[in-house]
């Protein structure tokens, strides 16, 4: 028989006489005291809500003094001039009841009735179209008064009556309404026949179910539930209402009736069980009490065989703790100390992988891994050889964690997991860590392997390459395909760093220049790639402090109209006066900022900017032409890119069909289905779409018409081969020229960037771009130039420059970039085939 059967049969008759007892004793003496005090909460629960409904009907009883007091409504229910006075009074009534309404904090309606019962004038500050209609309470407090007038001598009226009306979803319209003279007091209630009186109803809504249950529900409980009864008859105030109670115990539900509404408050079982639940605790304490008593009875027995048996156990498990790994040995016996001993030993044995393995992976975790990566770096110093540290990043991890889940997300660290072991079983690898503790996984997304006893650089990159191939396409998992890559730095011991805290920064730098190069490769640690590292972290910190003190500013690059010679457009380029970012340049720090998060301030200050100066051209100086702005492509991965445009673009007066918004081709490489959608949520907002460094990415022409592009420009590397171009290469067209062509199938805008010299100006001309820009024609400029460029500008004089020998006529459209006379062939000076 077990040990735990053995203890029962002991003392089981005795405990169980005395629990009963203990039961009993405390469960007639608290159960009626319990019972007491919760009717009397039930009772001060419905004054509570009978309460808030008579403090409401006082409010709105207040509220409807306070404006029949009023001038404005003396003047409005007096003044029977011109359509226009009643007009104006009106209005001024209804602001007078709106500073009411919003001082008072709740939702009003307030009406006036002639003795008729048809309303003259109606307010409601939740629906302004709301149609007044003469409820029920409304015509008999009328017919009541009427019927209670003299013709032969004044009267005393109760002018005041309360009335509250049952409406849908458990909420109540509570109505107060008066009777008055505007000739008279307010104040004033005797009245004769010949009296002019109105009655004035002002109402609000109580919903039961979100203003007074919480409160209820939170006295009890949230199963308690909340019945309010509406009488629906006129009750006329005269001190606070009278309240009866009525306690049901075998429901307990709590009654409460006043003239106005009756409550019903219903406490679930669960609550009275939580009010005896402290006397239960009482119980117990009384049956430890005596149990106790039967300890001391019963110690001997109980001793020997309960307490013996596991102060035995105790010892062991002290000696197990302290290093003894003998002091426990599995035990092959049926009874509960022989279970729990073996219990014990298993738990040790999960404890033990635990605090050495990854759970999900399991590789080795951190702590194992800090001690092998420590091992190998002392071995490698002693033995005089090396060791490399591998750190490995998942690329692209958390967008499939996004997108699919984190259950399938861990499915993929446990396929990469694999992967990366069966790297290692290759025979012809040379040297192979320990798949126990040298392969671990340190966190989320990032995994670690150190290679001892490397024996040359060779090996080290040919295992890289092994481990970045297993992601090089994605990584296949159930037929799914996952876009996941490896970036891996790489740092070896002693040469890089004789510390593991220091080699995992080594390699950690590495790995960071992967992701900032191409992804997916492997890079090794060198001191000139901490001093570049260095020095973007130095570049991001002058980034931050140049928004912090607002030292960027703009440049100003002209684009000129090929056939016009006008400045059609100005393109803005971000410029800094920061110390720092000066040695720099935007070419150097955009990408570091794009990196870092920091790109959106910047284009978002830069797009408000530009879009501020361009305000000013058009108003201050007449500019007819467009403003172009770059931004960057991580904005198209930003849901509130767009947002924040819009807003900027409500903040201001100008057109925005004349602002151009320019990204880089390489952006639509990839992801092209969200690339689009958010490029067609810009094209929304009004602006054009300009496609920048045309060429340098890999977009077909096909393509052009999936993007909401108005206009290429071409990059700059196609403009200079113009210089290169002999009539020996005539058979083979310059790029040039085909983009130029194929634009102007697609109905697309182009502009040829870095122009610097006439004769490219001139070819592209003849090609039919449609705008140039480049040092020869013009550098980027700040603004004080740029204003009085625009106003100095002359087309003839700009075209002359370019051609010489031909004559420009004088006459331009006032529309920029049109020429009334001025024809292609006028301008050919340069052979195109």
């Amino acid at each position: 028989m077990k040990l735990s059967k053995r203890i029962n049969f002991i003392i089981l008759p005795v405990l169980s006489i005395i629990f009963t007892l203990a039961g009993i004793i405390a469960y007639m003496s608290q159960k009626d005291s319990v019972f007491e005090a919760l009717q009397g909460k039930l009772d001060h629960q419905s004054t509570s809500v009978i309460n808030v409904f008579e403090t409401q009907l006082v409010e709105l009883d207040s509220l409807i003094k306070q404006l029949l007091n009023s001038l404005q409504v003396t003047q409005y229910l007096n003044d029977e001039e011109s359509s226009y006075a009643v007009y104006s009074t009106e209005n001024q009534l209804i602001r007078f009841i709106s500073n009411i309404a919003e001082s008072s904090g709740i939702p009003i309606a307030i009406e006036f009735y002639d003795m008729q019962h048809d309303a003259i004038f109606s307010y409601n500050s939740e629906n302004p179209f709301a149609k007044a209609v003469a409820p029920k309470g409304l015509i008999k407090h009328i017919t009541d008064t009427t019927q209670s007038l003299s013709p032969e001598h004044s009267v005393s009226l109760i002018t005041t009556q309360y009335d509250v009306i049952t409406l849908a979803d458990n909420k109540f319209q509570l109505n107060v309404y008066r009777t008055f003279s505007p000739e008279q007091s307010i104040y004033d209630n005797m009245f004769t026949v010949n009296s002019r009186l109105y009655t004035a109803r002002i109402s609000t809504i109580i919903n039961v179910d979100k203003s007074i249950l919480p409160i209820v529900q939170t006295a009890f409980s949230a199963q308690t539930t909340l019945h309010v009864l509406s009488h629906e008859t006129l009750y006329a105030p005269n001190g606070p209402l009278p309240i009866q109670f009525q306690y049901d115990g075998l429901y307990h539900d709590g009654y409460a009736r006043s003239p106005v509404i009756d409550t019903i408050i219903s406490v679930d079982s669960g609550y009275i069980n939580d009010l005896l639940f402290p006397y239960v605790i009482s119980i117990i304490s009384l049956v430890l009490n005596v149990t106790l008593v039967c300890f001391l009875l019963l110690k001997r027995l109980i001793n020997r065989q309960i307490i013996v048996p596991i102060e035995s156990l105790n010892e062991k498990v002290q000696k197990a703790i302290n290093g003894d790994e003998k002091a426990l040995q599995l035990i092959d016996k049926q009874d509960e100390v022989s279970s729990l001993n073996n219990s014990y030993i298993k738990l040790l044995d999960d404890l033990n992988t635990l605090a050495r393995r990854d759970s999900l992976t399991g590789l080795a975790n951190r702590n194992v891994f800090g001690s092998a990566l420590m091992r190998s770096i002392e071995e490698a110093i002693q033995h005089s050889t090396r060791c490399a540290l591998f750190y490995i990043d998942l690329d692209n991890f958390k967008s499939v964690n996004d997108q699919f889940g984190h259950h399938t997300g861990d499915k993929v660290l446990v396929e990469f997991s694999k992967q990366l072991t069966s790297v290692f079983r290759n025979e012809d690898i040379i040297v192979k860590p320990s798949l126990y503790s040298d392969i671990a996984r340190l966190a989320g997304d990032e995994f670690a392997i150190v290679l001892p006893h490397a024996p040359s650089v060779d090996i080290i990159s040919h295992i890289a390459q092994r481990i970045v191939n297993i992601c090089e396409n994605g990584l296949e998992l159930d037929g799914i395909h996952y876009d996941v890559h490896t970036s891996i730095g790489i740092a070896v011991s002693p040469h890089d760093a004789n510390d593991p805290d220091a080699l995992m920064k080594c390699a950690d730098t590495a790995m960071y220049q992967v992701k900032h190069t191409s992804k997916n490769g492997f890079h090794f640690y060198s001191e000139e790639l901490e001093a570049e590292q260095k020095r973007s972290s130095e570049i991001e910190k002058a980034l931050k402090v140049a928004l912090k003190n607002d030292e960027f500013y703009l440049h100003f690059m002209p684009i000129y109209g090929c056939q016009s010679g006008e400045i059609e457009n100005i393109e803005c380029l971000i410029r800094s006066n920061n110390d720092y970012l000066q040695q720099s340049g935007p070419d150097e720090y955009i990408p570091i900022a794009e990196h870092c998060g920091l790109i959106k301030e910047i284009d978002l200050w830069v797009f408000k900017t530009a879009i501020s100066a361009f305000e000013e051209l058009i108003n201050t100086h007449s500019y007819a032409g467009n403003i172009s702005v770059n931004f960057s492509s991580y904005q198209l991965k930003d849901d509130n890119f767009v947002p924040a445009i819009k807003t900027i673009l409500q903040e201001t007066s100008v057109p925005t069909s004349k602002i151009d918004m320019e990204i880089t081709e390489t952006c639509l490489i990839s992801n092209s289905h969200k690339v689009i959608e958010r490029l067609n949520q810009l094209k929304e907002t009004g602006v054009n779409l300009s496609l920048d460094d045309f060429g340098t990415g890999f977009t077909a022409f096909s393509q052009l018409q999936d993007y909401p592009v108005d206009s290429l420009k071409i990059d700059r590397s196609f403009v200079n081969l113009i210089d290169t171009f002999s009539e020996q290469q005539q058979e083979h067209r310059p790029l040039v020229d085909i983009i130029i062509e194929l634009a102007s199938l697609y109905e697309l805008d182009t502009v040829a960037e870095g122009i610097e010299s006439a004769e490219q100006f001139k070819y592209v001309s003849n090609l039919g771009c449609t705008q140039a820009q480049g040092f020869y024609l013009q550098k980027p400029v700040v603004w004080e130039t740029l204003v009085t460029l625009l106003e100095e500008h002359d087309s003839n004089a700009f075209l002359k420059r370019i051609w010489p020998n031909k004559q420009i006529p004088l006459e331009l459209n006032e529309t920029v970039g049109s020429v009334t006379e001025l024809k292609s062939d006028d301008l050919d000076d340069t052979p195109h085939q």
